[in-house]
């Protein structure tokens, strides 16, 4: 492309043109919000005096109670800082990675200085703003990442003109500072300083230092979706065959581009419905010029004010009043002038005065007048203005550990009133929460054009090397949430005064009470304190801190008792069945005996390992709530069972005679004793047959498990 002028192409002629018009049309909308804005910072840092006549010629003093009411809304944003948590909308595998992304870069980048600044200045001036910025990870690689850059001066940030209240409307949006000409034109050419195009006409740069500027701009383009049959669809302008609808949207992009001066330094793309700068907002308020945001001084700059005159008249009269004069007569200070001259200034041991009479009655000796400044009324008015500052800001004394006279002094009338105070500034923390909502899908979708390049993440202790844009993550999949800060806090410190007052009214609850508080407490070792209270509750308090439903408590505690039993039972089997054995080899029995042998133990053992199934599904199906099913396992016992009497009963049938000889003088059968339970025997059902085998028996009965 051909360049034009000073070594400047079309494109760049375009860029510059697109940000004069949006500087100018800034100019117009904000100029005068942004001279209250900077008045407003002014007199929260304490110039309170500026532009009126009284500084010039007389006594100012400046009681900055403004601030006192700012720090009183910022503070708890200090001692609980927010950050911005990621969590899925659905069971999205993703989650944890854009989680651990999100995280890093706000750790990294130190996020919580941006998110501080941003909302005190929304509470001083009624904006402040938060700048997703990217920038190269080292000198040696293309590798980007990403940072949440603090704004410290609000009136450097503009955005173009926007409804919501995060700003992810706006078209436009661009930050300016100034660099000295010297190292502007050291750094990036001497024609940077060129002004052929008037970019900064309206707008007061300084002829010795030079705009730069970071200018977002949203971009549109309509796109032609053409839907298949099948629910397919395509982006092509050209027709495709087959389509059967079609529909024309607008795909949104985000162009960032780094000016000087009027030299584009660079221009970068991104796949982004909306800009990288979000506004933190303050009280809305409706002027003549349409609706603008302010901050406490916008309410306290008057009263603050009147404060300040009455402290400085205050000052004033007790500075002018004269020292308090001698009252007395000519001849009793005649003999001793430069004494009584000086008794205002030197500090005499004895002052010397001559008596006198008048007509014979003595006059009384010299005496100082009460010459005290009447300030009274105006240390009456200077306190009526400090009560009118909680009136116009809705903060109670109290909010700043104050007992009005006319207040009950309990702790719950305290923290009543305090409470009341924080609904009033309430509208500044939710402002705060909507914007960083916001910038948690900035991150997402400039991850997605920016972070390219694998990175290793730690999730749940593993290392993890990915690519965020290749897991091709949709931001709008993800709820943005915000984790900690006062609001959350406030939360636990009601729940632990609830949960106290019930400690009260429920004594024998205490211990699982002191569990919960323990939960809500903001304090080094939380986790620990929480894990040792467990320990110490009762047995029947843990079980119900695992979740386990009470009646199927219950119900696990029967099954274990009948388990109990069966396990007697079947020890007392095996003793018979040993009783047996002895009785069999004594009477020298043949080959049928051992086969017998090996039948009852084949059958006491499937037993045993039936009733260890049996057992397992059961436990599991109480704690479960449900009816267990044992269908699996009967038909494998019914099965087993009627192989091993058709494989012994053949052999059997030459000695049956004296095998049953032996039984009945026994008079044992073990699996009818244990028939007797009415446990998990009884649900085997009849034995049927089989054709496995003796080695397939063997087989099942050494891998038990179902």
């Amino acid at each position: 492309m051909a360049k034009k002028g000073y070594g400047r192409n079309d494109t760049d002629t375009e860029i510059l043109g697109k940000l004069r018009d949006s500087l100018n049309e800034c100019r117009g909308l904000y100029s005068q919000e942004y001279d209250r804005a900077r008045e407003d910072l002014l007199f929260e840092s304490g110039d309170q005096w500026r532009g009126t006549k009284r500084a010039k010629s007389r006594v100012t003093l400046t009681l900055n109670i403004t601030r006192s009411y700012v720090e009183r809304v910022t503070n708890p944003y200090t001692l609980n800082p927010v950050e911005i948590k990621i969590e899925a909308k659905k069971n999205d595998p993703h989650r944890l990675i854009a989680k651990k992304f999100v995280e890093e870069i706000q750790e990294k980048s130190n996020a919580t200085e941006a998110y501080q600044t941003a909302f005190r200045n929304a509470v001083v001036c009624g904006r402040g703003f938060i700048h997703v910025g990217t920038e190269y990870a080292d000198d040696t690689s293309l590798r980007q990442k990403l940072s949440v850059d603090t704004v410290r001066d609000p009136l450097s940030t503009y955005l173009g003109p926007h409804q919501n209240i995060d700003g992810s409307d706006a078209k436009y949006g661009f930050t300016i500072r100034y660099l000295d000409e010297n190292y502007a034109k050291a750094k990036y050419g001497e024609d940077v300083c060129y002004d052929t195009l008037g970019v900064y006409d309206n707008w007061g740069e300084s002829s010795k230092q030079v705009a730069s500027v970071l200018y977002y701009r949203i971009e549109e383009k309509q796109i032609k979706r053409q839907f298949m049959p099948t629910g397919e669809y395509y982006d092509n302008q050209d027709p495709i065959e087959g389509s059967t609808q079609t529909r024309y949207l607008t795909k949104k992009t985000c162009k960032a581009c780094h000016i000087i001066g009027e030299k584009v330094i660079s221009e970068t793309e991104y796949d982004m419905p909306c800009i990288p700068i979000v506004p933190v907002y303050g009280d809305r308020i409706f002027t003549e010029h349409g609706i603008e945001y302010a901050g406490i001084p916008y309410k306290t700059r008057g009263v603050n004010s009147q404060i300040n005159y009455s402290a400085s008249s205050e000052a004033e009269l007790i500075a002018l009043a004269p020292k308090a004069p001698w009252i007395a007569s000519a001849n009793q200070v005649a003999a001793n002038k430069q004494m009584w001259r000086n008794a205002n200034t030197v500090a005499y041991d004895t002052l010397i005065y001559t008596p006198e009479t008048i007509e014979g009655h003595l006059v009384g000796p010299p005496q100082r007048a009460d010459n005290t400044a009447q300030t009274q009324g105006i240390s009456q008015s200077k306190v009526g203005s400090m009560m009118d500052m909680s009136k116009v800001t809705g903060m109670p004394e109290s909010m700043f550990g104050e007992t009005p006279s006319n207040m009950a002094t309990s702790g719950i009338a305290h923290k009543s009133m305090s409470s009341m105070g924080e609904l009033s500034t309430a509208q500044y923390a939710d402002n705060l929460l909507k914007s960083m909502k916001r910038v948690g899908y900035v991150l997402l979708y400039l991850a997605n054009n920016v972070l390219v390049n694998p990175e290793e993440l730690d999730i749940d202790g593993k290392k993890v090397s990915v690519s965020f844009k290749e897991l091709g993550i949709d931001p709008e999949s993800f709820e943005v949430d915000i984790y900690t800060g006062p609001s959350v806090e406030n939360k636990k410190q009601e729940a632990i005064t609830s949960l106290t007052e019930m400690m009260q009214y429920s004594p024998e609850s205490a211990p699982l009470l002191a569990v919960r508080i323990a939960e809500n407490l903001n304090v080094p070792n939380r986790d620990q304190i929480v894990a040792d209270l467990k320990k110490a509750l009762p047995p029947n308090l843990q079980d119900n801190e695992e979740g386990i439903d009470p009646q199927a408590q219950q119900a696990l505690q029967s099954a274990q008792q009948a388990i109990q039993a069966q396990e007697a039972l079947v020890e007392e089997c095996m003793s018979v069945i040993a009783n047996m054995q002895t009785q069999l080899i004594s009477d020298e029995a043949d080959r049928a005996s051992d086969i017998e042998l090996k039948r009852i133990d084949a059958l006491t053992k499937l037993s045993q390992a039936h009733m260890d199934n049996f057992t397992k599904l059961q436990t599991e199906a109480m704690k479960q709530g449900t009816t267990p099913d044992t269908s699996g396992i009967d038909n494998i016992l019914a099965d087993s069972t009627s192989t091993i009497n058709q494989e012994v009963n053949t052999e059997l049938e030459e000695v049956a005679g004296s095998i049953r000889d032996i039984v009945e003088e026994g008079n044992v059968d073990p699996m009818k004793d244990v028939a007797k339970v009415g446990g998990p025997v009884d649900a085997m059902g009849p034995l049927g047959e089989s054709d496995d085998s003796i080695e397939g028996i063997e087989d099942i009965l050494e891998n038990p498990t179902i």
